[in-house]
């Protein structure tokens, strides 16, 4: 399992994921290496998710489609504070899904790597990437 990235959330907002995806001699993969995605939440201690969904790769993301996960190229605005840029990006809206202030949960993010079945390499060159990200929403409330 992955190391998990703690990332600070607020009870009845959405919220919102990036990573930086990379093969395993460093290589930065986009959404033309990806192919198929996946993102659950677990509350900590329960092994069934909570909520799950199937994230799609059609197009780069954007504020309007929350389904779509993976860029064609870097990106290297507010979203990513590291050098490089990242090319995944997620977001699990609110009415979706609303994380309970207080409450632990887990996130994961499956990522099925590799160029399609007919070029070189194929799919199970990179197989399976996880991330995972741990939050316990703040309550409204408590701000």
């Amino acid at each position: 399992m992955p190391t998990a990235i703690e990332i600070e959330t607020i009870e009845g907002e959405d919220i919102f994921l990036v990573a930086r995806p990379e093969s395993p001699s460093g290589g930065v993969l986009t959404r033309t290496e990806i192919s198929a995605a996946s993102l659950k939440v677990y509350e900590e201690g329960v092994n069934a998710a909570a909520y799950s969904k199937t994230l799609t790769l059609n197009a780069d993301p954007t504020v309007s489609s929350y389904a779509d996960c993976m860029f064609s190229a870097l990106q290297t605005d507010g979203w990513w504070d590291l050098q490089g840029g990242y090319t995944f990006w997620a977001v699990i809206d609110y009415t979706d899904f609303a994380m309970e202030g207080g409450k632990s949960y887990r996130i994961e993010v499956k990522l099925t790597a590799g160029y399609a079945a007919t070029a070189w390499p194929n799919l199970n060159s990179y197989g399976d990437l996880m991330f995972v990200w741990t939050t316990t929403p703040q309550a409204v409330g408590s701000l």
